[in-house]
């Protein structure tokens, strides 16, 4: 085994290791590994505790900080144990062994040293949900090619499964507090787009859970408050005016669909006050 180059961060919420899908399908793939890594779980719900083994290291948090708190302690140890990358896993990830191998030839080629960041592409059926391209006028998103170099255009990715780099991230000050949870993916590819780093995407592509694709079942109406909230902000003071435009015209699409098709109308309720509020 090589040198521990890389720390893995599981984040879990109201799930026990065994129970996680990503925990899992890695688990499953651990004799294809081919490189040395270290294993965080972060439980972020009190009522399960989770115990450390010899592989991997647990911290069993009291009151969930989300996803931006368990990020930075991640970071911070990467950081303090000389960890060249930081890799991202989320609870309902589908780990294939075709990503591994493809992770471990990418972390063994010297010529990756000046990437960013780099993921694969997730899907959930035949959607491809990550990684896009948002388009440089208005709120529109784009699929990629795989196997390919990005620079200079704003990509974005779900957190799962998107590997960064420790140096980059540490010297940004972390992961940001203003996006705790929701949008904390776009905030940080959109800071390495403003840093003019370069992206690579995988040729692999791995099946994930999308709590959002099933949305009135799985997302409460305070989480879609805060969802709308969040992405309302980073619109707004990161993108600029030109992308308000179309994007109060994805909100007034989705308050449609939930005044047309959801059970409960609060949902629409919410998405209406986002929409006419400044």
């Amino acid at each position: 085994m090589k040198d521990k180059q890389l720390l893995i961060i599981l984040v879990l919420y109201k799930t026990r290791l065994d129970e996680s899908l990503t925990y899992l399908s890695f688990k499953k793939n651990i004799e294809k590994i081919n490189f040395g890594y270290d294993f965080l779980v972060y439980n972020n719900f009190s009522e399960i505790i989770i115990e450390s083994s010899e592989e991997y290291t647990v911290v069993n948090v009291k009151n969930s900080g989300m996803l931006a708190e368990a990020y930075n302690y991640a970071l911070q140890k990467a950081n303090k144990e000389k960890k060249e990358w930081l890799l991202l896993l989320d609870q309902d990830t589908d780990i294939t062994s075709a990503y591994i191998e493809e992770l471990s030839a990418f972390l063994a080629n010297p010529e990756c040293a000046d990437i960013t960041a780099a993921m694969p592409t997730l899907k959930y059926e035949n959607i491809i949900l990550s990684p896009k391209r948002i388009d440089n006028k208005r709120w529109k998103h784009y699929d990629l090619e795989k196997k390919k170099y990005y620079r200079g255009e704003k990509i974005i990715a779900y957190n799962s499964l998107t590997l960064i780099k420790t140096k980059f991230m540490y010297e940004l000050g972390g992961f940001s507090n203003d996006f705790p949870l929701d949008m904390l993916d776009y905030w940080y590819y959109n800071k390495i787009y403003e840093h003019n780093g370069k992206i690579y995407v995988f040729d692999s592509e791995i099946t994930h859970d999308l709590s959002l694709l099933n949305y009135e079942n799985n997302i409460s109406i305070e989480r879609h408050a805060n969802l709308l909230t969040a992405e309302k902000t980073f619109v707004r003071d990161y993108l600029g005016k030109k992308y308000r435009f179309s994007y109060n015209f994805s909100l007034l699409k989705r308050f449609i669909k939930e005044m047309l098709f959801f059970k409960d109308k609060t949902y629409a309720k919410i998405t209406w006050s986002k929409l006419i509020s400044q």
